[in-house]
Protein backbone atom coordinates (compact mmCIF):
# COMPACT_ATOMS: atom_id res chain seq x y z
CA UNK A 1 0.00 0.00 0.00
CA UNK A 2 2.84 2.40 0.80
CA UNK A 3 4.47 1.65 -2.57
CA UNK A 4 1.22 2.61 -4.33
CA UNK A 5 1.09 5.90 -2.44
CA UNK A 6 4.71 6.59 -3.28
CA UNK A 7 4.06 5.97 -6.97
CA UNK A 8 0.95 8.18 -6.92
CA UNK A 9 2.74 11.04 -5.16
CA UNK A 10 5.70 10.72 -7.55
CA UNK A 11 3.38 10.85 -10.56
CA UNK A 12 1.64 13.96 -9.21
CA UNK A 13 4.96 15.68 -8.58
CA UNK A 14 6.15 14.87 -12.10
CA UNK A 15 2.92 16.20 -13.61
CA UNK A 16 3.07 19.42 -11.61
CA UNK A 17 6.73 19.88 -12.53
CA UNK A 18 6.01 19.72 -16.26
CA UNK A 19 3.42 22.50 -16.08
CA UNK A 20 0.36 20.24 -16.14
CA UNK A 21 -2.75 21.73 -14.53
CA UNK A 22 -6.20 20.27 -14.19
CA UNK A 23 -8.60 21.65 -16.75
CA UNK A 24 -10.50 24.59 -15.33
CA UNK A 25 -7.70 25.88 -13.12
CA UNK A 26 -6.18 28.86 -14.88
CA UNK A 27 -3.98 31.25 -12.96
CA UNK A 28 -4.92 34.83 -13.77
CA UNK A 29 -2.86 37.85 -12.72
CA UNK A 30 -3.76 39.97 -9.71
CA UNK A 31 -4.59 42.87 -12.05
CA UNK A 32 -7.61 40.92 -13.32
CA UNK A 33 -9.05 39.98 -9.94
CA UNK A 34 -11.77 42.68 -9.92
CA UNK A 35 -13.55 42.29 -13.26
CA UNK A 36 -16.73 43.62 -14.79
CA UNK A 37 -18.23 41.73 -17.73
CA UNK A 38 -19.85 43.91 -20.37
CA UNK A 39 -22.06 42.31 -23.00
CA UNK A 40 -22.60 38.71 -21.90
CA UNK A 41 -26.12 38.59 -20.49
CA UNK A 42 -25.85 37.70 -16.82
CA UNK A 43 -28.37 34.86 -16.98
CA UNK A 44 -27.63 33.56 -20.47
CA UNK A 45 -25.93 30.16 -20.76
CA UNK A 46 -22.77 31.86 -22.06
CA UNK A 47 -22.81 34.50 -19.31
CA UNK A 48 -23.30 31.90 -16.58
CA UNK A 49 -20.52 29.67 -17.93
CA UNK A 50 -18.14 32.63 -18.27
CA UNK A 51 -18.85 33.88 -14.74
CA UNK A 52 -18.50 30.38 -13.26
CA UNK A 53 -15.16 29.80 -14.97
CA UNK A 54 -13.78 33.19 -13.98
CA UNK A 55 -14.83 32.69 -10.36
CA UNK A 56 -13.16 29.26 -10.38
CA UNK A 57 -9.98 31.06 -11.49
CA UNK A 58 -10.20 33.43 -8.52
CA UNK A 59 -11.78 36.43 -10.25
CA UNK A 60 -14.30 38.57 -8.37
CA UNK A 61 -17.06 39.62 -10.80
CA UNK A 62 -18.32 43.10 -9.92
CA UNK A 63 -21.57 44.64 -11.16
CA UNK A 64 -20.30 48.20 -11.38
CA UNK A 65 -17.64 48.91 -14.03
CA UNK A 66 -16.28 51.85 -11.99
CA UNK A 67 -15.26 49.50 -9.15
CA UNK A 68 -13.55 47.01 -11.49
CA UNK A 69 -9.85 46.86 -12.31
CA UNK A 70 -10.67 45.65 -15.82
CA UNK A 71 -13.69 45.25 -18.07
CA UNK A 72 -14.08 42.16 -20.22
CA UNK A 73 -16.13 43.12 -23.28
CA UNK A 74 -18.03 40.23 -24.84
CA UNK A 75 -20.00 40.90 -27.99
CA UNK A 76 -21.68 39.30 -30.95
CA UNK A 77 -22.14 35.75 -29.67
CA UNK A 78 -23.42 33.86 -32.70
CA UNK A 79 -24.38 30.24 -33.23
CA UNK A 80 -24.95 29.08 -36.82
CA UNK A 81 -25.71 25.80 -38.52
CA UNK A 82 -24.72 25.29 -42.13
CA UNK A 83 -25.57 22.43 -44.46
CA UNK A 84 -22.36 20.56 -45.22
CA UNK A 85 -23.43 17.60 -47.36
CA UNK A 86 -26.43 15.81 -48.80
CA UNK A 87 -27.00 12.20 -49.82
CA UNK A 88 -26.29 11.55 -53.49
CA UNK A 89 -29.20 9.12 -53.77
CA UNK A 90 -31.99 10.75 -51.78
CA UNK A 91 -30.90 14.39 -51.74
CA UNK A 92 -31.45 14.52 -47.95
CA UNK A 93 -29.17 16.27 -45.51
CA UNK A 94 -26.43 14.01 -44.13
CA UNK A 95 -24.04 16.45 -42.42
CA UNK A 96 -24.07 19.89 -40.80
CA UNK A 97 -21.36 22.29 -39.68
CA UNK A 98 -21.92 24.22 -36.45
CA UNK A 99 -20.13 27.52 -35.83
CA UNK A 100 -20.07 29.41 -32.55
CA UNK A 101 -18.40 32.85 -32.71
CA UNK A 102 -17.68 35.40 -30.02
CA UNK A 103 -15.80 38.74 -29.92
CA UNK A 104 -13.84 39.66 -26.80
CA UNK A 105 -11.56 42.46 -25.64
CA UNK A 106 -10.19 43.66 -22.33
CA UNK A 107 -9.92 47.29 -21.19
CA UNK A 108 -9.06 48.97 -17.92
CA UNK A 109 -11.61 51.18 -16.19
CA UNK A 110 -10.21 54.24 -18.02
CA UNK A 111 -10.88 52.59 -21.39
CA UNK A 112 -7.26 51.76 -22.23
CA UNK A 113 -7.10 48.61 -24.36
CA UNK A 114 -5.27 45.80 -22.57
CA UNK A 115 -6.25 43.00 -24.93
CA UNK A 116 -7.18 44.00 -28.48
CA UNK A 117 -10.55 42.85 -29.83
CA UNK A 118 -10.40 39.27 -31.01
CA UNK A 119 -12.87 36.95 -32.67
CA UNK A 120 -12.97 33.50 -31.11
CA UNK A 121 -14.52 30.65 -33.07
CA UNK A 122 -15.43 27.03 -32.56
CA UNK A 123 -16.40 24.66 -35.39
CA UNK A 124 -17.97 21.20 -35.21
CA UNK A 125 -19.31 18.87 -37.89
CA UNK A 126 -21.92 16.24 -37.20
CA UNK A 127 -23.80 13.71 -39.25
CA UNK A 128 -27.54 14.01 -39.54
CA UNK A 129 -29.95 11.09 -39.71
CA UNK A 130 -33.51 11.80 -40.91
CA UNK A 131 -34.65 8.67 -39.04
CA UNK A 132 -33.31 9.90 -35.68
CA UNK A 133 -34.38 13.56 -35.53
CA UNK A 134 -34.78 13.70 -31.73
CA UNK A 135 -31.42 12.08 -31.03
CA UNK A 136 -29.64 14.34 -33.50
CA UNK A 137 -31.35 17.39 -31.97
CA UNK A 138 -29.94 16.34 -28.59
CA UNK A 139 -26.53 15.86 -30.20
CA UNK A 140 -26.64 19.39 -31.61
CA UNK A 141 -27.54 20.79 -28.17
CA UNK A 142 -24.64 18.90 -26.54
CA UNK A 143 -22.24 20.09 -29.24
CA UNK A 144 -23.40 23.68 -28.77
CA UNK A 145 -22.82 23.44 -24.99
CA UNK A 146 -19.36 21.93 -25.60
CA UNK A 147 -18.51 24.68 -28.07
CA UNK A 148 -19.62 27.30 -25.55
CA UNK A 149 -17.39 25.77 -22.84
CA UNK A 150 -14.48 25.71 -25.30
CA UNK A 151 -15.04 29.38 -26.16
CA UNK A 152 -15.04 30.30 -22.48
CA UNK A 153 -11.84 28.30 -22.11
CA UNK A 154 -10.34 30.30 -25.01
CA UNK A 155 -11.30 33.55 -23.26
CA UNK A 156 -9.54 32.41 -20.07
CA UNK A 157 -6.49 31.32 -22.07
CA UNK A 158 -6.34 34.79 -23.69
CA UNK A 159 -6.54 36.39 -20.25
CA UNK A 160 -3.77 34.10 -19.00
CA UNK A 161 -1.64 34.97 -22.05
CA UNK A 162 -2.19 38.66 -21.20
CA UNK A 163 -0.53 37.82 -17.87
CA UNK A 164 2.64 36.73 -19.68
CA UNK A 165 2.58 39.50 -22.25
Amino acid sequence: MNALRLILVSALLLLSGCGFHLRGNIDLPAGLQQMHIDGAAKHSALGLELRRSLKTSGVNIVNDASSAQVILKVSSPSFKRRLLSVSGTSGKTTEYELTYTLNVSLVDRKGNVLLAPQTLRQLRDYTYDQNNVLGKGDEQSRLQADMQRDLVRQVLNRLQAYNRG
